[in-house]
C-alpha cells in the first residue's frame, strides 16, 4: 500500500500537471485527480480493506539458491535456478517487489520495474524471459 507522502507527491505533481496543461478541461481533469490523493492522503483508512479477524504471517526467508549476490543480481549461471528474481534495492539494500512487467523494444525481453517498500525507490531491469 502506498505511503501517506506518495499520496502527497502524486497530487502535487497532478497540480503542476494541471498548471502546464494549456487545455482547460484537461487541466481540470488533472485538478480533480490532485483532490482524490490529497482525500486518500487525508484519510487513508477509508479507503484500506476491514480485516477483522485476520491474523498476519510471517514471510520466510528465501532459500540459499535464491540469495542474490552483493550487487543485488544473482550469478548469471543462477538466472535459469531463480525461481523469483528480488534484487535488493540499490538506495537502502532492503528487498524489492516486482511491481509492473512491461514488453520491451528487444524481441524476447521484459522491462520490469522493482519497487522497495521501505523507501519507495523504484527500479526498471531489463530481463530476457523463457
Amino acid at each position: 500500500m502506498p505511503s501517506l507522502q506518495q499520496y502527497r507527491k502524486e497530487a502535487k505533481r497532478c497540480r503542476d500537471a494541471a498548471a502546464a496543461d494549456a487545455d482547460s478541461a484537461v487541466a481540470a481533469r488533472w485538478r480533480q485527480l490532485a483532490e482524490l490523493f490529497d482525500t486518500l492522503a487525508e484519510t487513508p483508512e477509508r479507503f484500506e480493506p476491514k480485516l477483522a479477524g485476520v491474523q498476519r504471517t510471517r514471510i520466510r526467508r528465501q532459500p540459499a539458491q535464491q540469495q542474490q549476490t552483493r550487487s543485488g543480481k544473482p550469478e548469471p549461471s543462477q538466472l535459469g535456478q531463480l525461481r523469483y528474481y528480488r534484487p535488493a534495492c540499490s538506495q537502502c539494500g532492503r528487498q524489492t517487489w516486482l511491481v509492473r512487467i512491461e514488453p520491451a523494444e528487444e524481441p524476447g525481453h521484459d522491462l520490469r520495474t522493482f519497487e522497495c517498500a521501505a523507501c519507495g525507490h523504484s527500479e526498471v531491469v531489463k530481463m530476457k524471459y523463457r
